[in-house]
């Protein structure tokens, strides 16, 4: 009987230890560098492994916003607007990982380091610069 209440009382420390720190994990994501205005620099990837460049006739920003809201406008025009959150995030090097999930159900990876984002997954990558305002 002792054998069975000292695993009943092991097994609810361990549940109320893994949600203290799923919510403690939760309180340290800081997404401070990803809010903010980017400019697309280039995409690269896909079949041909080639690159694309904006020009003036092929130009967009992003922009993430601390409310949880994603804006993308391309040649001057609102393309999408849609709530996101972070699912993921780690950290490697000085590389800030995120995994974004937006409410149409898609989801991507990001990378932030400095003033640069690489946006992506698979063998396609777009990248971004911060805008500075």
């Amino acid at each position: 009987m002792k054998k069975l209440i000292f695993i009943f009382v092991l097994t609810l420390g361990i549940i109320s230890c893994n949600s203290d720190d799923k919510a403690q994990d939760e309180a340290l994501i800081d997404i401070s560098d990803l809010i903010g205005k980017w400019n697309w620099i280039s995409t690269c990837g896909g079949i041909t492994g080639a690159c694309g460049y904006p020009s003036e006739d092929n130009y967009h920003s992003i922009e993430f916003r601390d409310d949880s809201t994603y804006i993308k406008i391309s040649n001057g025009t609102l393309i999408e607007e849609s709530s996101y959150s972070i699912t993921e995030t780690s950290v490697v090097d000085s590389y800030k990982f995120y995994k974004i999930d937006f409410e149409d159900g898609n989801s991507t990876a990001c990378w932030v380091q400095d003033d640069n984002l690489s946006m992506g997954g698979g063998e396609l990558w777009s990248y971004y610069e911060k805008i500075i305002e």
